[in-house]
């Protein structure tokens, strides 16, 4: 049996724990298994193991492919759905490559960022990427998926909606420039930017920056069970807008198209639920949004706290909030 590594640090052990380092492998590894019973992990930092024992197949992926092309100011790149995000963000940022240094910081792995859209400080994946390549578990052949495939949306795609998904994420194709476009429409990184840097900026400035203002709001997992933000940011739409900022006149907002984002931290906080602790699991003191497992043994203990932390929030607002970890019952 081998250890499921995940960042929330809840014991969980898979019977049968799969790898592969070249794509080549995947028909031969995955042939012998029901395509709808697999699962498919990246780094487990966007998980929540509810059980302490999984008997179907896990797979992860440790194709670490880097390679890339440089056409006038475009940078095409194709990488390894097992390479380390974090650390392409870094080697892209010193290259002088814009397109995903807002996005440093982030744990996990390539192959996982197109699952969830990862975005931050203003920026998404699905702004970058161009394709993806998947091995079909049920076809069992390799195709390329373009941007518009991937049905991306907030913290979302194709891959989180189709439940068994087919799709085992093999590689992605990102299009990045070496033309000067930083993005510092996150008032935060903004205001960072401004009292600490001299323009011009350079991507890895701007991944610094953001590494350090994550730091100061987010706990590193290594050292407190975490997977970042545990919840979405509510979308609500115009009606439902209106009457809550009639309740709540200072309630923050971010208006994207025909819907108003609200930060679900503010929610959390107002409800009076920051920094509150129960049988091992809490939200965390600097940003109530992510829930940090102290002591708890199983992701049970979790998923039962955030569970009464959206019950609350909807008894006081009247808003639900969406899970943006995945939970693997």
């Amino acid at each position: 049996m081998t250890i499921i590594p995940n960042s929330f640090q809840v014991q969980a052990k898979a019977t049968k724990w799969l790898t592969w380092k070249h794509p080549q492998q995947l028909p031969t590894l995955l042939k012998p298994y029901p395509w709808q019973t697999i699962k498919i992990l990246g780094e487990g930092t966007n998980i929540l193991l509810l059980k302490s024992l999984y008997h179907e197949p896990i797979i992860q992926s440790h194709y670490k492919a880097l390679h890339y092309k440089i056409t006038k100011d475009e940078v095409h790149l194709f990488v390894g759905a097992g390479y380390h995000w974090d650390d392409l963000v870094q080697f892209c940022a010193r290259q002088h490559w814009w397109g995903i240094e807002n996005l440093s910081a982030i744990p996990g792995s390539v192959g996982a960022a197109p699952i969830q859209n990862i975005g931050a400080y203003g920026s998404e994946i699905k702004e970058v990427l161009t394709k993806v390549l998947v091995y079909n578990l049920k076809k069992q052949t390799f195709q390329w998926l373009k941007n518009q495939d991937c049905q991306f949306q907030y913290r979302d795609s194709l891959f989180k909606q189709l439940n068994p998904n087919p799709f085992l994420i093999v590689a992605v194709c990102l299009q990045l420039s070496t033309r000067y476009r930083p993005n510092l429409s996150y008032k935060d990184l903004k205001h960072y930017a401004e009292q600490y840097l001299t323009p011009p900026y350079t991507p890895y400035q701007i991944a610094q920056a953001v590494r350090t203002i994550r730091a100061k709001k987010l706990p590193d997992p290594t050292q407190l069970g975490n997977a970042g933000s545990f919840f979405k940011n509510p979308l609500l739409t115009q009606q439902q807008f209106t009457q809550l900022k009639q309740r709540f006149p200072s309630i923050p907002y971010f208006k994207e198209q025909t819907k108003y984002k609200i930060p679900a931290a503010w929610l959390i906080e107002k409800a009076g639920l920051k920094g509150i602790r129960k049988n091992g699991v809490g939200t965390y003191p600097k940003q109530p949004l992510v829930i940090v497992n102290y002591h708890a043994h199983n992701g049970k203990a979790i998923y039962n706290f955030a569970m009464e932390i959206r019950k609350k929030v909807y008894e006081a607002f009247g808003v639900w909030l969406e899970l943006e970890v995945r939970v693997w019952e």
